[in-house]
């Protein structure tokens, strides 16, 4: 099957940046409860409980719902237990009514900004929730919980009646799970509005907290206020219905409608699993039903916004202004007079002797993980830095200056002696409610010390404290005197694409079936963690004791999510299993399995992890036959964690299929359905990779019809129905698998990455795509634009991109705390023949000197990384099997003044002078150094060699086309005219007559052989060689770089020893040979045994067997090879087989 790259440049819609927006939406994260929210125009204004926070409500802005400004606060003193209130404009007035201590207040202001007055005792009412409504007569009335309601004043500062219920809510099923006993409904929340003749009562009940099917947003109509009250056919409006949904305790919800006339409900939840964030605020879009009732609906455009406005605060705050930001509340006190603000810090008076009875200046979290930091000075008694739930449950550090005082959930676990003193940097890391408490000096260069990990915050919160709370983090001072703070840092842990720095990759390896790691600082170079063994051994997670097809996710959350298969496939041959497989492969397939392993971290060094088997889970699926490649993407549209992988019944043809996990991703939530099918639906699709770019998802996927080979599908959803696209994406000649696409950091560019599981070494393939129409091929690694450092054989890998500060934790840990592994290995055949000699040597050039009547070898010292070597040396032999080592031909350290490091690629000349008894015989021995080329010359073949020139013959050209590229030459004595030529270059070959002296090119006869714009045609790279045979000149050179398992030698023939006319078709005389472990073999020389027709070929390949380890270093380490050459009649040469 003929596989093919497009290059039409068409533009593919898909890659629009702007999204369909997804319901329920969260318009303000963290502890926002019981939303009030109003319309004045286009504008919209909204506020929430102040709780026990102090100076009091914090009222916000929007113009489209989602994007919200604060305004101010309204001042309530020292009332606290301050909750639910109503906001609202009446008559150009705007007021705000709320509850506290069973008393209902009230504030007004003339402009929503303020100023407000101080709040006012509304006479006469009583319960919570108030609910402010207007009569279609134009009198005015509040609302209470359970169904109480008295009219007000004009004024609305007093009850001109008696409370009474007019409203005993909507019944709530018997069987229903609630905060309260049957029939008990927490009626409360009331919210009114008048429309098309009715009055709207939309109320909260079930409870607030408790279970996650608890709170509801009910609706009633009535004519009149005094009732009767009819329930909506629509209750519970909004509600949750599971425990699996990704918002719990949906409630307290307040019907709104913008310019547009569209309807919406605003209300409050608590984020499933963490309660410790306290209760959000969400909006979902309702419809106004023919039959006059309102009900939710899936889909809405927000209302625009005439301009812009930036959501929320800021939390960072470096305290320049001597006003302090909003964003600050004390917490049950209002005591400006304790606390100062600016000039870069805030001091804050203390006041008790424990945090129990510390003063607190606190701010709302806002994320599932984040950091909270700031510097410390106690020029008090004692202060530190929190995560506050009440006066019973805090978590954190505080220091006297003498020591660090650790507490957890409000108790002091650790104590610590405070090596900075008075002046120190604290920073609480709280990753999905395990908290990570650090210090440090203060200071830009500084490090932080762990002092304590993984405490627990899950517990703190409502369901076990009460209070209706949130983990707030917080400055805390204690005692007498003030202490100081300054840099407060709040960093979220949602992945924002401005933070990432670095990539982490993860695959597996046949050798071992573990979880590999490798980082990459650019996405192209990438280098293997632990020294390139497990860092997850797969017979420690997996019930068939490996695990295959790693995939890592980083979530909306910033936690990573790992999916891997539960399957060994050669567990037979490394006597883990008896069989070949779990169940027998004429019924269930090859590598035929149950189940995965799952796995979520917050650090990417320490996991959670779940098994879990399909046909343990559901009946439906006793007769699985595979659970292959799991991946794991967001949802948005439902807003839950979606793993998506091949899976069969027994062995029938493959398909993708998807199921919903839960958010601590240990349990599959759903059933198994169809994601996607092949269009032939005998033949199978595996290995599926969604990626989301704009408002299109991208299937890449394995089609199996035929070659095994890569194509892409798009969807507006992740689950289909899906587009397909007939074309072949992948450029690997061979078969394929396991495609996986990641953004290239800061670019429109992504990287589709793939398996090239038919080559020996097995290694990825990769293309780059901007709009995944048109794909550019980047080669394999090592071989093109991508590199593995130091591994190989990499299988089915995954890239997620990273913080350079979990790039340095990475690396860092695992430099610190390797874990080797007792891989299988497969035995290899011993090398025999080669390499000639001992040790890391390269570019061999060889020579068969008529004054001595031996051979002589002069390689390239290697093992040195970029070879930065100094020194070359020599050795002979009578009969090119056995070699001795003569000495050093230079050292650039001590023989050349010119140059002091990276000498490559020699080559040598003998030249007689004279006949008979008189002959003399003078070596010339060309050379790299330091990108120059320099000559030496000595009487002997075994040297000694002195610098002829104390300067480079050819020096490196400080610009035009041979900038950078004087390397590698080669010295050629024609036979037929006599005269001598000297061959160098990189990506083009030139040559040059050498005058008499040998130590000067002849003027006027450089002349380019290959030049620049032919490379391609000839494949040239580097290290030429030119030899004469019967009335021919043959050119030959390596190809690809040197550190590639495919650089390989190539050639050319010519009637000229300066001129090459066209390419000759099959070229390529060496190449490596995988079943021997051979790679790299290149940089030759080749010599006739005189006297004969025997040619030899000399040349280096990779440290055998296991150089491939090495990476792209590889070509770092090689050794010297020697093998016969043949020619064919026709003068043309045979491929030589490279031996052991």
């Amino acid at each position: 099957m003929t596989k093919f790259l497009c290059a039409l440049c068409l533009f593919l819609a898909g890659l629009s940046t702007c999204s369909a927006q997804n319901y329920p939406l969260c318009i303000m994260a963290g502890d926002y409860a019981d939303p009030s929210i109003m319309r004045d125009g286009k504008d919209f204004y909204m506020t929430h409980s102040a709780f026990n926070y102090t100076p009091g409500f914090l009222i916000w802005h929007s113009q489209d719902l989602e994007n919200w400004e604060p305004v101010c606060r309204v001042t309530t003193k020292q009332i606290v237990d301050a909750w639910a209130p109503d906001l609202l404009k009446h008559e150009g007035k705007y007021y705000l009514y709320f509850p506290s201590r069973g008393k209902i207040y009230v504030c007004t202001a003339d402009r929503v900004a303020g100023p407000w007055s101080d709040p006012v005792v509304v006479k006469g009412a009583v319960g919570i929730d108030p609910g402010h409504v207007v009569a279609s007569d134009g009198r005015r009335y509040l609302f209470t919980n359970n169904g109480r309601m008295a009219p007000l004043n004009d004024e609305g500062t007093a009850l001109t009646d008696t409370m009474r219920v007019v409203h005993k809510g909507w019944e709530i099923p018997k069987q229903w799970v609630t905060e309260g006993k049957y029939p008990e409904k927490y009626l409360e929340s009331p919210k009114l509005l008048h429309h098309n003749g009715y009055y709207y009562l939309t109320s909260a009940e079930g409870g607030t907290a408790g279970p996650a099917t608890s709170h509801m947003v009910v609706m009633a109509r009535s004519k009149s206020l005094e009732g009767p009250w009819e329930e909506s056919p629509y209750n519970p409006v909004i509600h949750t219905y599971s425990a699996t949904d990704q918002w719990w305790s949906k409630g307290h919800g307040t019907l709104i409608d913008d310019a547009d006339g569209n309807w919406w409900v605003v209300y409050h939840a608590y984020a499933n699993g963490y309660h410790t964030l306290g209760r959000q605020t969400l909006i979902e879009p309702v419809e106004y039903t023919p039959d006059g009732w309102f009900r939710a609906i899936k889909k809405q455009e927000l209302p625009k916004a005439e301009k812009p406005i930036k959501h929320g605060f800021d939390l960072n705050d470096d305290f320049a202004s001597d006003i302090l930001g909003l964003q600050w509340a004390f917490y049950k006190e209002y005591a400006p007079q304790a606390m100062t603000v600016g000039n870069g810090k805030l001091v804050l008076g203390g006041k008790g002797s424990t945090p129990s009875d510390g003063r607190y200046m606190l701010i709302t979290a806002q994320d599932k993980g984040y950091d909270v930091a700031c510097e410390v000075n106690i020029t008090g008694k004692e202060g530190g830095l929190m995560l506050f739930y009440n006066e019973k449950a805090f978590s954190g550090l505080t220091s006297n200056g003498k020591t660090f005082k650790l507490y957890n959930q409000g108790e002091l676990v650790k104590e610590v002696p405070d090596k900075y003193g008075k002046k120190f940097a604290v920073r609480l890391r709280n990753l999905g409610n395990k908290l990570t408490i650090q210090v440090k000096k203060i200071g830009k260069d500084s490090k932080w010390t762990t002092l304590a990990r993984g405490l627990d915050l899950a517990e703190m919160n409502h369901n076990n404290l009460k209070g209706f709370a949130a983990v707030r983090p917080a400055l805390l001072s204690i005692g007498k005197g003030k202490n100081e703070f300054s840099h407060f840092r709040y960093t979220s842990h949602r992945p924002d694409e401005a933070d990432m720095k670095a990539y982490l990759m993860v695959y597996h390896k046949d050798e071992d079936h573990g979880l590999h790691m490798a980082v990459s600082r650019d996405g192209r170079q990438f280098k293997a963690l632990n020294n390139d063994f497990p860092v997850i051994a797969g017979d420690t997670i997996a019930s068939q004791k490996g695990i295959r097809d790693p995939h890592i996710y980083r979530g909306p959350d910033g936690a990573f999510y790992m999916s891997m298969t539960d399957l060994h496939v050669f567990a037979k041959r490394e006597g883990k299993r008896e069989d070949e497989w779990e169940r027998p492969g004429r019924k269930y397939g090859w590598g035929n399995n149950r189940g995965l392993v799952i796995m979520k971290s917050w650090d990417l060094i320490n996991w959670t992890r779940a098994n879990v088997n399909f046909d343990d889970l559901f009946t439906g699926w006793k007769e699985i036959g595979c659970a292959w490649a799991p991946e794991t993407i967001f949802d948005d549209t439902t807003g839950r964690y979606m793993l998506y992988l091949t899976m069969r019944k027994k062995n029938e043809p493959n398909k993708l299929y998807y199921v919903y996990v839960n958010e601590d991703y240990d349990t599959i939530e759903t059933e198994p359905q169809v994601l996607f099918q092949y269009p032939d639906e005998k033949v199978s699709a595996i290995d599926g990779d969604i990626t989301k770019v704009g408002d299109t998802y991208h299937l890449m996927y394995v089609c199996q019809d035929g070659q095994a080979g890569i194509k892409h599908a798009t969807s507006d959803s992740p689950t289909g129905k899906w587009t397909t696209d007939a074309r072949w994406i992948d450029a690997a000649p061979v078969g394929c698998e396991a495609p996986h696409v990641y953004k290239l950091i800061g670019q429109d560019k992504w990287m589709v990455m793939y398996d090239i599981y038919r080559y020996k070494p097995m290694t990825f393939g990769f293309v780059e795509t901007e709009d995944f129409y048109n794909y550019r091929d980047m080669g394999e690694f090592n071989n093109g634009k991508m590199r593995t450092l130091n591994f190989t054989s990499p299988k089915h890998g995954a890239v997620v991109q990273i913080t350079a500060e979990e790039l340095e934790n990475l690396e860092t840990y695992w430099a610190e705390n390797p874990k080797p592994y007792d891989t299988f290995v497969v035995e290899t055949a011993p090398n025999q023949n080669n390499p000639v000699i001992e040790g890391y040597y390269a570019d061999p050039e060889i020579m068969y000197s008529e004054k001595t009547g031996k051979y002589y070898l002069y390689p390239t010292t290697d093992g040195a990384v970029e070879w930065k070597n100094h020194d070359a040396h020599i050795y002979s032999s009578p009969d090119m099997k056995t070699w001795k080592r003569e000495g050093t031909a230079l050292d650039l350290k001590k023989d050349v003044k010119w140059a002091d490091e990276k000498l490559w690629a020699p080559c040598i000349i003998e030249r007689k002078y004279g006949e008979g008894e008189n002959a003399t015989y003078k070596y010339f021995y060309y050379f790299v150094a330091n990108g120059n080329i320099g000559v030496a010359t000595a009487d002997n073949p075994e040297g000694p060699f002195k610098d002829a020139l104390g300067k480079p013959m050819i020096p490196q050209p400080k610009e035009g086309p041979l900038k950078g590229h004087i390397i590698d030459p080669d010295v050629f004595h024609d036979p037929v005219s006599g005269k001598y030529y000297l061959y160098w270059g990189n990506a083009f070959l030139v040559c040059a007559e050498l005058n008499d002296d040998m130590l000067s090119i002849k003027d006027d006869t450089m002349r380019y052989v290959i030049p620049r714009e032919k490379q391609k045609d000839y494949h040239y790279s580097e290290g030429s060689y030119v030899f004469y045979r019967d009335g021919k000149y043959y050119f030959m050179w390596p190809e690809n770089d040197t550190r590639s398992p495919e650089y390989r030698v190539r050639y050319a023939i010519s009637d000229s020893p300066v001129r090459l006319d066209n390419p000759i078709s099959e070229t390529i005389v060496l190449r490596k040979d995988p079943d021997k472990q051979i790679y790299g073999t290149g940089h030759h020389a080749v010599i006739n045994k005189p006297g004969t027709d025997e040619w030899y070929i000399v040349y280096h390949r990779f440290e055998r067997p296991d150089g491939l380890k090495h990476g792209w270093d590889a070509g770092y380490y090689r050794e010297v090879c020697i093998d016969r050459m043949y020619f064919n009649p026709d003068g043309t040469i045979k491929a030589v087989k490279p031996t052991l």
